[in-house]
């Protein structure tokens, strides 16, 4: 990863990247195809889905949320 982004490969690798609206998610980092170019992360790529593969990434992300938001809850209560 970091050799693409020094030398500037413009290649195609999955990444941890925040998301505002994804296929409907939003406010979440989450791993996605993007273009990495000297300055980081040039592009996120669409990924294309079918309806099951959609619904499955939907609900994917809806876990990783609810998981985060019980590791802040009990953090909070420290």
């Amino acid at each position: 990863m970091l050799e693409s982004i020094f030398r500037d490969e413009r290649r195609i690798l999955t990444v941890s990247t925040y998301v505002d609206d994804y296929m409907g998610v939003g406010d979440l980092y989450i791993g996605l195809p993007a273009i990495l170019s000297s300055k980081g992360i040039a592009r996120v790529l669409k990924l294309d889905l079918d309806v099951t593969e959609r619904e499955l990434f939907v609900r994917s992300a809806r876990v990783i949320k609810n998981a985060l938001s019980n590791i802040e809850h009990l953090w909070a209560a420290q």
